[in-house]
Order: structure tokens, then sequence, then C-alpha cells
């Protein structure tokens, strides 16, 4: 049985091991959940870098060892708080920052948008 799937309309958010699976949306995809102990899934499209930072970072608190719901929270908290000195600290976060362009919002990822699509069950 798999512990966790992850769920979503972002092609860009995988993952690799014996106990995380990333599925897009398809029937197959669909059938794949029944029996799974724990879904984490998009309820609409996010943009790729912004899900990848909140997947970087909630796989980083689950091998932490924290439960999958907090993994999440603390992984949406991040997105939703980090500034642009802090994502400019890596090569993903500038790479985020650069694809919003002229937008110079700080937080850039603080509208519920980026993380409120995630969503535990």
């Amino acid at each position: 049985m798999i512990d966790l799937e992850i769920f979503g309309f972002c092609h860009n958010c995988c993952t690799t091991g014996k106990q995380y699976r990333r599925l897009s949306i398809t029937k197959s995809g669909a059938d794949a959940i029944a029996g799974t102990k724990a879904l984490v899934m998009s309820l609409w499209r996010v943009p790729a870098l912004p899900t990848v930072l909140l997947m970087e970072h909630f796989f980083a608190k689950l091998e932490a060892g924290v439960t999958v719901r907090t993994a999440l929270t603390e992984a949406q908290n991040y997105l939703q708080k980090a500034t642009r000195s802090e994502l400019k600290e890596s090569k993903l976060g500038q790479e985020a920052l650069e694809e919003r362009g002229k937008d110079k919002t700080d937080p850039p990822f603080s509208h519920p948008y980026y993380r409120g699509a995630w969503v535990y069950q």
C-alpha cells in the first residue's frame, strides 16, 4: 500500500522513492489512489515553480519526521512568507522570481492562489 499520493494539476512536482508517487489527473491516476493512506492534491492548476518550492519544503519536512498534515501546513506557510531576499538564496527561488517578471510584491507568493490549492485528505 502506498503511504502518500501527490495528485495534482501540476506536471512538475515529481518525486521518487517507494513511499511517494506523483500522479497527473487521469482515470488511471484516480484508480491508483484507491487504498492510499494519505492524499495531497491540488484543487486547481498552480504555476510550476511556486509548486516545486512548496513541494521541496513539504518533502523536507516529511523526511524530518513530521506528519503529512504538518508538513503541508509548514510548506504552505513557507511559501506565503518567503521574502524576495530569502528566495534569491537558492537557484530555484531565483527562477521563481524571474518567472514573476516585473511584479515586485514581497513576499512574492503570499497570495492564497499559490498555496491554497493544496489540500490533505
